[in-house]
């Protein structure tokens, strides 16, 4: 068990606990949007590799 420190009052708070004792934070708002952080990075990831992917197609098909 590790102490943290809460994003909203800054008091140690460990890492089983589901909300800060001070403030009342709760890590499930936190990891919620931790997830969607990590999701908008996966989708923007893929359309990056799938961009590549088209365009050395196209440069390969346009070389004689």
């Amino acid at each position: 068990m590790a102490l943290i420190k809460c994003p909203e009052c800054k008091a140690d708070v460990s890492t089983v606990a589901a909300a800060c004792p001070q403030c009342g934070y709760s890590r499930d708002r936190e990891r919620a949007h931790n997830r969607a952080r990590f999701k908008k990075v996966g989708l923007t990831v893929v359309l990056v590799i799938w961009g590549i992917v088209i365009l050395g197609g196209l440069f390969r098909a346009l070389q004689p």
